[in-house]
């Protein structure tokens, strides 16, 4: 995502971090806007939510490149208000008001925007093609068990045309002669008993 002009204004700068914090956590909106400035710990690469859909506490780890944004956020924007992203009144933003700022911020750029918890959802999607772990993904996404989990992973045709090449073991057999050989005296072994 590229980094707007400092010239742009809070609420276009804003935005950016928040679109980028989103796809960076996959958290929810309710979550999103429940996060105080005390709440984000850059130099252990953490951010505590504290409004949660299961009523806990979850701390939840923040990658490089998040990390970098809200560097990049604090040192360009003083933040007169306890919330992480806050109104241009540095009063706490409202489920709406993020809506409309990223539909805005979406209109702009030619993205089509699906709302705010597509980005949940693309989170989800990114991490598992990815090859994370889904037991991360479920922390990450603070469900209380994968049967949730599994609901935001979609995948799509064009998606399993991608593992086809890459983990088809026929395919992978043609690549090595040795392996190929040992995975048949295996199977065939099985086979037998």
């Amino acid at each position: 995502m590229l980094k707007p002009n400092i010239n742009c204004g809070f609420r276009e700068y804003r935005t950016y971090v928040i679109v980028n914090f989103l796809l960076a956590t996959g958290c929810r909106v309710g979550t999103l806007i429940n996060i105080k400035v005390n709440d984000v710990d850059l130099k252990n690469k953490e951010v505590t939510y504290r409004h949660l859909k299961t009523k806990e506490l979850a701390i939840i780890p923040l990658s490089n490149a998040i990390v970098d944004v809200l560097k990049d956020y604090f040192s360009v924007w003083e933040l007169k208000s306890d919330y992480l992203f806050c109104s241009v009144n540095n009063k706490k933003m409202t489920r709406n008001s993020v809506r409309l700022s990223l539909e805005d911020y979406c209109n702009k750029r030619g993205i089509k925007s699906r709302g705010i918890h597509a980005f949940r959802h693309t989170f989800a999607r990114c991490w598992i093609l990815n090859n994370g772990n889904v037991f991360s993904l479920q922390h990450m996404l603070c469900h209380s068990d994968l049967t949730m989990t599994k609901k935001y992973v979609k995948i799509f045709g064009s998606d399993l045309h991608k593992d086809l090449e890459q983990y088809n073991p026929l395919d992978n057999f043609k690549s090595s002669k040795v392996v190929r050989r040992e995975v048949f005296k295996s199977a065939n072994k099985n086979i037998l008993n």
